[in-house]
């Protein structure tokens, strides 16, 4: 199980380093109550998103269909016991539906954060839960890689197998070559998608090639105006020939 990925390498730390209390913080594809109970009778905390198919059918949390109705920032939470120990589960409307299990963080306290709106053309403050901002402030490494990726993945199909993995190389390469900028300074409070738009506006204008002209090529180089044809004196008749009409005066 992939649970016993989190479990194996915590065991490899030092003993006197797992006494501390540590809280540990993970994704969807580690995160199950049994591990969350299990870290908790070892005296670490734990939070998580969580998968809708490890939550209990009996579990009275609001539906994912049920939640998409909802405004955003709409939110459910439940309260498991296991004895002594309590696990939070909370879900939450941002672009997607969200839900999170934690054996210290709940619904509160509920404060907002910024999100851009379609609708005003700005950004509004939308209410979140205490577990999803300690979750997005722990979030790190791979997990923020896949959000940012995520978010902007390049949209062109291809036919071979390899292509998709093609694009995501780019993908990854943009979104750690604004990491780093921002990291250094270098390109300041520039977000991830302008970002990708100075790239590609930087191949397009030094590598980019204008696209050709339809139709049937011209052998003409010089073409005079109208006005000129008009009064040469050379009568520009059209006279018929063998292949194709001709100017009586060429």
């Amino acid at each position: 199980k992939s649970s016993a990925t989190v479990v194996t390498l915590l065991n490899k730390l030092d003993g006197e380093v797992q006494e501390l209390p540590f809280h540990v913080t993970f994704d969807n594809l580690f995160t199950s109550l049994d591990l969350l109970l299990y870290l908790k009778q070892r005296g670490w905390n734990a939070t998580g998103t969580i998968r809708a198919n490890r939550l209990p059918r009996t579990c009275p949390l609001k539906t994912p269909d049920v939640m998409r109705k909802e405004e955003r920032g709409a939110m459910s939470m439940v309260e498991v016991t296991a004895g002594a120990d309590r696990i939070f589960i909370v879900r939450w409307k941002d672009n997607n539906i969200v839900t999170t299990a934690s054996t210290v963080y709940g619904s509160e306290p509920v404060k907002p954060v910024s999100r851009y709106n379609r609708t005003l053309k700005d950004r509004v403050g939308v209410p979140s839960p205490k577990s999803i901002r300690e979750y997005n402030s722990s979030m790190g490494g791979t997990d923020r890689q896949d959000q940012n990726v995520n978010a902007y993945r390049t949209g062109i199909r291809g036919k071979k197998w390899w292509f998709p993995v093609f694009t995501w190389l780019l993908d990854v390469s943009l979104q750690n070559a604004h990491y780093l900028g921002r990291q250094s300074g270098a390109t300041g409070a520039v977000t991830l998608l302008d970002f990708r738009r100075a790239v590609a506006m930087y191949w397009l204008e030094h590598h980019g090639t204008p696209p050709k002209a339809g139709g049937r090529p011209t052998n003409i180089v010089n073409v005079p105006a109208a006005g000129e044809l008009r009064y040469d004196r050379l009568d520009h008749l059209i006279r018929p020939g063998q292949q194709a009409r001709r100017c009586r005066g060429e």
